[in-house]
């Protein structure tokens, strides 16, 4: 088994080593499968502890779905091993659970994570795929005034897959 390496994330745009032009960073997405996310997160832990510069440099991190709180995490700066914690916790509650209550704790540990300033970490790096109700339009949301308003896309990701609580976010009626 050969020894793991770091990989660094190219320099901006212009510079060059060696003579060569580098490009310019990429962005980076998160899928929606939530059966993936405890995977997800372990990757962005990984590319935090090895490469900290492509997580830093990335123009746009986007997520769907369940990748939406992938996202959110490496934006804001959470801890991505709390997350982890609070994933394998909620899965071991399997069916001995309603979906409200899961949607609760779901609710609780955003509030937990995200810091004070999330909104400012978040507005114009962070994108979260939504379908908006009244029309079915696929949107993207990367504009947060307030904490408040990361917390409620992201909770509102959620929502949609029960449809019980659909109305619970402005973000689900735009």
């Amino acid at each position: 088994m050969s020894p793991s390496r770091s990989v660094e994330a190219p320099l901006p745009s212009g510079q060059s080593v060696s003579g060569q032009s580098v490009p310019a960073p990429l962005s980076i997405s998160f899928s929606g499968s939530g059966f993936l996310a405890t995977y997800q997160l372990g990757v962005a832990q990984s590319m935090r502890d090895r490469s900290p510069r492509v997580l830093q440099t990335a123009p746009k991190v986007m997520g769907a779905s369940a990748g939406s709180l992938v996202a959110a995490a490496v934006v804001c700066g959470s801890s991505l091993g709390e997350r982890v914690n609070y994933a394998e916790k909620l899965t071991s509650l399997g069916e001995r659970v309603n979906y409200t209550e899961k949607l609760t704790s779901l609710e609780r540990m955003l509030r937990l994570l995200l810091p004070a300033d999330a909104h400012i970490r978040a507005s114009g790096r962070l994108a979260i795929a939504m379908t908006r109700i009244p029309d079915g339009q696929n949107i993207m949301v990367s504009k947060f005034t307030s904490r408040e308003d990361v917390v409620q896309v992201c909770y509102a990701i959620d929502n949609y897959i029960d449809k019980t609580n659909m109305s619970r976010s402005h973000f689900t009626v735009r």
